[in-house]
């Protein structure tokens, strides 16, 4: 699509006079820096990066370490990461009571603290059929964490509430 675009522009059937920066361009980098001045979104989006990094980047290597340590089988392997998703499933289920019960901070505190339980199982147990279940809760807590992260990016720049999740979406991929 975007080499389709890139001979569109350039074609003589094409918009001939477009300017190659445009002035909504260079108002949302300058959006974006005015948001990454104040110091609540910087300390949201450093969360992002973190959970992103220790997230996705343990993530990335549970069956791969399953495999190596335990003798499992990939496809069993992957079986069980998968059980990350049946876990943020039930975390879903059961949102509503839990964010009623345990607030914000609560629910921050827990989900953080669940998936670093579980991840250390994962990684220290010498016993694999522990891992199934670690993995099932880590996947509700890991969701426990992000879905806290990302209430908080949809309210932390009321005034630019698309740039401001945008922003944290990057964050969490960097």
């Amino acid at each position: 699509v975007g080499a389709m675009l890139l001979v569109h522009r350039r074609s003589p059937n094409g918009p001939a006079d477009r300017p190659t920066s445009t002035g909504a361009q260079v108002g949302m980098l300058s959006q974006a820096m005015a948001l990454m001045r104040d110091p609540w979104v910087r300390k949201i989006l450093g969360f992002a990066v973190f959970q992103g990094a220790a997230g996705f980047g343990t993530l990335a290597i549970v069956a791969s370490h399953l495999h190596q340590v335990h003798g499992l089988s990939l496809s069993s392997a992957g079986a069980i990461v998968a059980l990350m998703g049946l876990g943020g499933m039930s975390y879903m289920a059961l949102a509503r009571p839990l964010i009623a019960r345990l607030g914000e901070m609560g629910m921050a505190v827990t989900g953080g603290s669940g998936i670093g339980l579980a991840m250390a199982v994962l990684a220290l147990s010498p016993w694999w059929p522990i891992t199934p279940l670690a993995m099932y809760l880590g996947g509700f807590f890991f969701f426990m964490l992000h879905n806290t992260l990302q209430t908080l990016a949809t309210q932390m720049a009321p005034q630019a509430r698309g740039m401001g999740v945008s922003i944290f979406a990057t964050a969490l991929f960097l």
